[in-house]
Parts: C-alpha cells; sequence; structure tokens
C-alpha cells in the first residue's frame, strides 16, 4: 500500500512537471496587456514599488504608468484604477473615465504607445479624504493596463466597470511621457500610499487640471550622443553636491521661427534642487520636489538647436546611503502656447502642492546658447529625461562577510554609458518564475523515486 502511494505520488509529480514544461513560457500571457507593462516607482534595492506620500485631503503625485515592452506602437489605451479602501478617493470625475460605487475607475486614451516608450497620467487621479481613519495610515492604489482593442472587444468601459459604472464630466484625463527610470511589471501595479495630517484648510474646489493639447511650434528635445552610437545619452553618473551633468537642448523642426521658449522642468525627488532660483523662472518648492516653469525671449529660426547654459539643477550633500538613480525631466513648449494657458506663474502655480505657492526666482536668471549640431532627439518629442546614477556610500571596513550588492538603477543599462539594469521584473519573471516552478516539481519527483528505491533496498 505504502510503495503503491509513493509511485503514485512519483507518476503524479512527473506529470505535473512534464505539464509545467509543455506550457509554452511567454513573455506576456494576458491578450489583454499585449506588450503592456505596469509602470511606477520601484526600488532598486528591493525590486518593490516604493511608496507615496501624502497628506490628508490632498491628491496623489504617485506614477501611474504605462511601459511598451513590445516591438511595435500599440495605438489606444485602457487602465484600471482601484483605490479599494474608503479613505481613498477619486477628486475629480474625468469623461474619459467611468466610476463604479466600489472605489475603481475605467480610463480609455487614443493615444499611440510607441516601442519601448513609458506613458504616465498626467494630473491629480485620485488622494486621500479629509478625514481618514488614524488606524489606518497606510493604503494601497492598484491599476493596470491593457490596450483599447482589448477593452472595445469587451464592450468598452461601460461593460467592464458594470452596470452601475458613471462616466465622468469635469475635463479629460490625458497621458504624457514617462520617465524611461521607472520600473514595470506584467503583474498588476501596486502603489502603497503614507497619508499625514494636513498643514492647512481642507481643499474644497477641483483640483486643477495641467494643461494640454498641441502647440504650434514643433519642438524637439535634444540630448548628447552617445559615443559608441546615434542614439541619445539619457545618464551620467554624478556625486554629491554637483552639478546635474547632460544637456537640455531643442531643436525648431518647423518651417517658420519660434518667436520665445518656456522650458518646464521636474526634479525626480528631494535629493536633487536647482541650482539657483532664476529670475525667469517660477518655481514650486514645498511639500514635493522641486520644478520650474522658465521662459526665454529667444527666437529659434527653423532647424536651429539651442540648449540651456550651464547646469541648471545639482545634486543634496549629503545623499542617503544606497540613493541610487533619479532624473531630470525637461518639457519644450513655445511662449505663445504657455501664454494662452495663462502664462508661467499660473502654469509654476498649478504645479504646486495644496495650501502652498510657486514662487518667482530673483537669481541671476538662466540662459540659452546655441547647441551642436550633433544633438539627438527622442520618441517623446518635446520632452526629454537626464537620468543620474552614483553608487552607495562605501560600508566601513567589516570583517564578516558582506551581502552581495544590490541590483544598480535602470536607465543606464541599454544606454552604455552609465548605469545598469533593472531588477528582474516584467516578462523576465515569468522564466525565472518558470524555470523555478520546473526545477522543484523536478527535485521533489526525484526525493520521492529514490525514498522508494531506498525502501525497497532496505526491506
Amino acid at each position: 500500500m505504502k510503495n503503491g502511494f509513493i509511485y503514485r505520488a512519483a507518476a503524479g509529480l512527473a506529470a505535473l512537471a512534464a505539464a509545467v514544461a509543455a506550457v509554452p513560457v511567454v513573455a506576456y500571457a494576458a491578450p489583454a496587456k499585449g506588450a503592456l507593462e505596469d509602470a511606477t516607482e520601484y526600488s532598486v534595492e528591493s525590486g518593490k514599488p516604493e511608496g507615496s506620500s501624502m497628506r490628508a485631503g490632498y491628491v496623489s503625485r504617485a506614477v501611474i504608468g504605462v511601459r511598451n515592452r513590445g516591438t511595435t506602437a500599440i495605438p489606444g489605451l485602457v487602465v484600471e484604477i482601484n483605490l479599494r479602501d474608503e479613505n481613498l478617493r477619486f477628486p475629480r470625475k474625468y469623461d474619459n473615465c467611468v466610476f463604479t460605487t466600489d472605489g475603481s475607475a475605467w480610463c480609455e486614451f487614443a493615444d499611440t504607445i510607441a516601442a519601448g516608450q513609458v506613458l504616465a497620467l498626467k494630473g491629480p487621479v485620485y488622494g486621500a479624504v479629509p478625514e481618514p481613519d488614524p488606524a489606518h495610515r497606510t493604503k494601497s492604489t492598484f491599476f493596470d493596463w491593457s490596450s483599447k482593442e482589448w477593452a472595445d472587444s469587451k464592450g468598452g468601459l461601460e461593460a467592464l466597470a458594470g452596470a452601475d459604472a458613471v462616466r465622468g464630466d469635469q475635463g479629460t484625463l490625458v497621458l504624457e511621457p514617462g520617465s524611461p527610470r521607472i520600473g514595470s511589471s506584467i503583474s498588476e501595479g501596486i502603489i502603497h500610499n503614507g497619508v499625514g495630517p494636513a498643514t492647512g484648510p481642507t481643499p474644497t474646489a477641483l483640483p486643477p487640471i495641467p494643461p494640454s493639447g498641441p502647440d504650434s511650434a514643433e519642438l524637439l528635445a535634444m540630448h548628447e550622443k552617445k559615443s559608441q552610437n546615434d542614439n541619445p545619452r539619457w545618464s551620467y553618473n554624478v556625486g554629491p553636491g554637483q552639478p546635474l551633468p547632460g544637456t537640455l537642448g531643442v531643436r525648431n523642426l518647423g518651417s517658420e521661427t519660434v518667436h520665445g521658449l518656456v522650458l518646464d522642468v521636474r526634479l525626480s525627488d528631494n535629493g536633487l534642487k536647482f541650482i539657483r532660483l532664476g529670475d525667469n523662472c517660477w518655481f514650486t518648492l514645498e511639500e514635493k520636489p522641486d520644478s520650474a516653469w522658465c521662459s526665454f525671449d529667444t527666437d529659434l529660426a527653423p532647424g536651429a538647436t539651442l540648449r540651456v547654459d550651464g547646469a541648471i539643477g545639482t545634486t543634496v550633500a549629503p545623499y542617503l546611503v544606497g540613493d541610487y538613480g533619479k532624473d531630470l525631466r525637461f518639457h519644450w513648449v513655445s511662449k505663445e502656447w504657455a501664454d494662452d494657458k495663462g502664462g508661467i506663474a499660473k502654469l509654476a502655480g498649478i504645479d504646486a502642492i495644496e495650501n502652498t505657492t510657486a514662487t518667482k526666482g530673483t537669481a541671476a536668471a538662466f540662459t540659452l546658447t546655441s547647441g551642436a549640431a550633433d544633438l539627438v532627439g527622442t520618441v517623446s518629442r518635446s520632452t526629454g529625461f537626464v537620468m543620474l546614477f552614483w553608487p552607495p556610500t562605501p560600508d566601513p571596513p567589516s570583517s564578516s562577510p558582506t551581502t552581495s550588492p544590490a541590483p544598480a538603477p535602470g536607465g543606464g543599462g541599454d544606454d552604455g554609458e552609465a548605469g545598469g539594469s533593472l531588477p528582474i521584473t516584467g516578462s523576465r519573471t515569468v522564466v525565472v518564475a518558470g524555470a523555478g516552478v520546473l526545477l522543484v516539481i523536478a527535485g521533489l519527483a526525484g526525493f520521492v523515486l529514490a525514498r522508494r528505491r531506498r525502501t525497497r533496498f532496505s526491506a
């Protein structure tokens, strides 16, 4: 009886191993996602999503992004956002989203995401209720992207959200280029939210929508060229307290001269700051990473290239041990476009956290100078990124064995200039996990068979 059980167990394990081996380990099994990965801020040390903080009654600044890991463009995108927590809310109901009664939303976008590109939601999406449960300080938000083609095949947003869902009417949620630095995974995206006390009156008005819409000027954000090929150089090594390297350039691809330029700059976190507060800029500096809108009364002729003269930012010293990578995002628009949206003071004010204001700089203005002819543009058109990497502060010498070093930051691995690769996420996770399952099953089968042989010989 015992021997029969052992044989049956071994046969079952072997069959299971064969079945698993027969299943193709594909990079993207879910037809809804195709080559899409859910993208947000990941820790390069743990490989897990990083937390995001906000205050009671405020909106979150967390990244809800999507990466196209495929080799072809995908036209049309849909995202499902699930708050799953009564302490979180959708402060604005957009007209390209439908909202359910249980705290979830489905939003659709006509944008096409290019191969290898990262896009992210632009503007306030969710936030904390004015009086969250004090015993429940950490809340999680979940999101998942799919192609619009898949969503339409299921009946569209209303069918996916359910009969009780209601479409919003408070403006349109749009997408913007996302940083190549952020991590991504084929599994459902998750953001862990920490909620602190409010620092002022509870906001009662709808949160402002960042302006969008086409610019009559055809501007292309320009980068330095990598030394080994003609691709744009994204990443640089930098130490604490050093000026930020890299080029913040712009080229006029149109046939008409652009009269006046505006530069929108965002720093990724508080490990970076502006090198000075130039008086041609408005800055938002409180309760979040610094950002700025800067105006230049400079003409840009067709085909000409300009760049910011000198560094616009610096790293903060000292920085945290293990603090590997950050980025600077820069986005060019014409002065005509910015003036039509209310001017740079208003644009900076929209970027400010609730109960804070934008500040006009008082130091020497930032200026533009001619850009080299060999600067190159990116798929994100008028938006560029400069990614910055540095190693952790070395630990004191120790006689005890050390652990393996943390993975290098993402973005630099395919750049060839600095940095390494992201932690294993996305399709590679599926491959590694599948191989691991096979090894475990094969090992168990071998153990059972070996035990049967030992029983037989000792009988």
